[in-house]
């Protein structure tokens, strides 16, 4: 309802709970949620999910759709002439990009500042009737593709902090250099 209130012009539930947290079979479902809409020019999606931070369910709707994907957008620089030029973000650095529409982009929190949701809008939000469909309504089979064989917690790692002191900074960088040499990571 967040989103509505913010400006969404119209929001749907897809109840996946019979395989949350099965990144194949969500892709799926958005997938087939977006080819019930018709045509579609472009699909936006998050980065992440928060459930497993894998960052694969839009790679899955992108694979499921036949439509390239854009991943890690920052910017969407022009959409014109059946084409979208975006930029984003790869090792550090920016890379322009153009694609062919329909096209799936995946962005992060860097590709605007939200605008704040109107009192009007949350009041509009909180009375709409948000349709919620099962996944299986969606023609997707509900047998989960992922499983987890094996969680465990790192191992603790001991840490220890030295503080060095010397009267200048360069007697100081001597220091360190000379803990970094004895413990042989220089």
């Amino acid at each position: 309802k967040h989103a509505l209130a913010m400006g969404v012009g119209n929001a749907s539930l897809i109840d996946n709970s019979g395989v949350a947290g099965d990144m194949w079979t969500t892709a799926a479902a958005l997938a087939a949620a977006v080819k019930a809409q018709g045509d579609v020019d472009l699909v936006i999606t998050g980065k992440q999910s928060v459930d497993d931070n894998s960052s694969a369910v839009f790679v899955g709707v992108a694979k499921k759709l036949g439509f390239p994907l854009l991943a890690n957008v920052s910017k969407v620089v022009d959409i014109a002439d059946g084409k979208i030029t975006v930029e984003r973000l790869v090792d550090g650095a920016q890379e322009t990009v153009t694609a062919p529409l329909p096209a799936v982009v995946s962005v992060g929190k860097e590709i605007n500042e939200p605008r704040y949701p109107s009192f009007m809008g949350i009041r509009k939000a909180n009375r709409a009737n948000i349709p919620v469909t099962p996944v299986a309504d969606l023609g997707v089979t509900v047998a989960p593709q992922t499983s987890w064989t094996n969680v465990r917690k790192p191992e603790e790692r001991k840490t220890e902090v030295v503080i060095i002191e010397g009267a200048t900074a360069q007697e100081q960088a001597a220091k360190l250099a000379d803990a970094l040499l004895a413990e042989k990571v220089i």
